[in-house]
């Protein structure tokens, strides 16, 4: 049985474009919080989130400490070799059965 990401949770958005800015915007609303990662500063999602990290997708080490530290993770939307990458070079936490 999946448990439920209730707001207050930390959303983590891969791209930083408008879509990642709509998306964080309503998370927001919703009472999430919203990190964002991308190689860019500034970024229209950036501007709503609550953190911006700026690395390189090919920045293994960064995209796995970043996400580790959500709650659920949204692939970037537009790129689909960085999609392919997050599919198949992120492998999610093990969570310990409580």
């Amino acid at each position: 049985m999946s448990k439920a990401i209730l707001p207050g949770s930390t959303i983590g958005v891969f791209g930083s474009g408008q879509l990642g800015r709509m998306f964080a915007i309503e998370a927001r609303k919703m009472g999430y919080r919203v990190h964002t990662f991308s190689p860019d500063m500034d970024t229209p999602t950036g501007q709503v989130a609550d953190i911006e990290t700026s690395a390189s997708y090919d920045d293994l080490d960064r995209v796995r400490e970043f996400a580790h530290q959500m709650a659920i993770r949204r692939p970037p939307s537009g790129d689909v070799l960085s999609q392919q990458r997050y599919k198949t070079e992120w492998r999610p936490p093990q969570h310990s059965a409580s």
